[in-house]
């Protein structure tokens, strides 16, 4: 399979069921979520998968919360308001 950066992309169910990680995000039967925005990391010529979200108003009041008890929010980034995507980095 070819990644290109700057694509959306679902990743399969055999990758959980064979990684069992408990803090990935899994695909949801009726809606194949979440899906993935992938970039390039150009040093080390690595792909990264970030989990991507529409739930834009969900990610406001999170980063509104925040904002106001002074505590970082640089893991959300609301790259596209208009096409309601926002990028979610879990550190």
């Amino acid at each position: 399979m070819i990644i290109s950066s700057g694509n959306l992309y679902f990743v399969s169910d055999q990758f959980f069921q064979k990684i069992q990680d408990p803090y990935l995000k899994i695909n949801y039967e009726t809606t194949k979520r979440p899906h993935y925005f992938a970039i390039t990391d150009h040093e080390t010529d690595l792909y990264w998968l970030v989990p991507c979200s529409t739930k834009i108003e969900k990610f406001e009041r999170i980063i509104q919360k925040k904002q106001t008890h002074h505590k970082p929010s640089f893991c959300f980034r609301i790259c596209s308001p208009s096409l309601k995507i926002i990028l979610t980095v879990h550190i």
